[in-house]
């Protein structure tokens, strides 16, 4: 029996929802396998690709410490296979990531389909096929999570999420999920560089060869490596100007006097999403909300901006909302 893309996800989950043992290569699992499976009282039997890199190791690590539920790799599966009891569904649905690294709302959109099976004959060999994939199949060890836990970090951070804007505060505010796991940042500073940092980058400048569009951040090192910067300044007597977008250089030059400077490099978007200047003009009214407790140096990640930018009281809803809808 053919199921389109809605019936197909129901009778996935009334499967695992029902059956008192399941058996399953599933090539990719996230999120909506520990929801649907985390309470299960079934015996249930898991092949997975963990070698992927889209497969959610935290995932994995939390099903395999439940009594009931086994988990093995083979790192060239790539079937969707589903057996119940008296039922099996070969399908195109992962749990629940599409093998992209998406999770959640993130995988809306996305048109799936299958085949359910009910015929004795081929359920005896699709259980026989499952069962020879589970004996070829690797145990799962602490380092084999450990490393699916870099790789999978290394794909959500590179994952496509479609975009909705192409502004930056206009998609942090009506889609903060293409933010998730990706490292950009606010930095807001209230200081300048100093004269010896400002001679030090003018030299790299010149040995560069990048001009003016190498820049750096002065003795800072707990800045996140391999990350996007909205870079602000904030200054002392209420100044404020947007210094642009910059993506990390991945290095950090100390001189002889002991001056560092973490590295960046002048972008003129993040992820194909810019600063416009409706943008520029509400971080401008909203500086101190964003850096609220006043630091000297700080910054922001996404999720925590977007908290602060848009979460509103009551008396700010009427004041702010004609300046946020120009962001459409």
């Amino acid at each position: 029996m053919f199921l389109g893309s809605s019936e197909n996800t129901e009778a996935i989950f009334e499967l695992l929802s029902s059956a008192r043992s399941i058996h399953c290569a599933v090539a990719f699992l996230g999120g909506k396998a520990a929801e649907v499976l985390r309470d299960s009282e079934a015996s249930i039997r898991i092949v997975c690709n963990l070698d992927s890199g889209a497969t959610n190791p935290n995932v994995v690590e939390e099903l395999m410490g439940l009594g009931n539920i086994q988990i093995k790799n083979q790192p060239l599966l790539h079937a969707k296979v589903y057996l119940g009891d008296d039922i099996a569904i070969v399908s195109s649905a992962n749990l629940s990531s599409n093998g992209l690294g998406l999770e959640g709302d993130e995988t809306q959109g996305w048109l799936e389909a299958g085949y359910k099976v009910l015929d004795h004959d081929q359920l005896a060999k699709i259980e026989t096929w499952l069962s020879s994939e589970w004996d070829a199949a690797k145990p799962i060890s602490k380092e084999d999570i450990k490393s699916a836990k870099e790789q999978w970090e290394k794909r959500r951070i590179a994952r496509p999420v479609q975009t909705k804007h192409s502004s930056i505060l206009g998609e942090l505010r009506d889609n903060p999920d293409f933010f998730k796991d990706k490292r950009v940042y606010f930095t807001i500073t209230r200081d300048c560089r100093s004269d010896k940092a400002e001679e030090l980058l003018d030299q790299l400048r010149i040995s560069d060869g990048h001009g003016m569009d190498l820049d750096a951040y002065e003795d800072w090192p707990e800045l996140p490596g391999d990350a996007y910067f909205i870079d602000l300044y904030y200054g002392p007597r209420g100044g404020f100007e947007v210094m642009g977008l910059f993506k990390a250089d991945g290095k950090t030059v100390v001189n002889d006097n002991g001056t560092s400077l973490f590295l960046c490099r002048k972008v003129e978007s993040i992820y194909g999403l810019q600063l416009t200047e409706v943008d520029k003009g509400l971080l401008k009214e909203k500086i101190k909300v964003l850096n609220y407790d006043n630091q000297d140096a700080v910054y922001i990640d996404m999720n925590t901006a977007r908290d602060r930018l848009f979460g509103k009281t009551k008396d700010e809803e009427e004041k702010n909302t004609q300046i946020q809808k120009v962001i459409l």
